[in-house]
C-alpha cells in the first residue's frame, strides 16, 4: 500500500522525466493509481503540518500552538 508521493522539482523537464519514471515504475509492477486519489501540479501542498511550495517550507501555525499547549508531568 501506497499512500502518498510527492514529487517537486523547480525544473519542468526533470519533473518530467521523473514522472516518467515513477509511472513506468508503477506499470512495471503492476501498482495502479486511483483516478478519486491523484493529484497533479498543485502549486502547493499539505504535508507532515508543513505547507510546502516553490518556495520551501511553511510550518502550520496551528500545529505550533498545538506542540505550545501541551503539558509535561513535573
Amino acid at each position: 500500500f501506497i499512500n502518498d508521493i510527492i514529487i517537486a522539482f523547480n525544473i519542468l523537464e526533470e519533473y518530467l522525466e521523473y514522472l516518467k519514471a515513477i509511472f513506468g515504475l508503477f506499470t512495471e509492477k503492476g501498482i495502479f493509481i486511483s483516478p478519486k486519489k491523484f493529484y497533479l501540479s498543485y502549486p502547493n501542498v499539505e504535508l507532515l503540518s508543513f505547507k510546502v511550495n516553490a518556495l520551501g517550507l511553511i510550518i502550520i501555525i496551528k500545529r505550533i500552538t498545538a506542540l505550545k499547549n501541551l503539558k509535561f508531568l513535573n
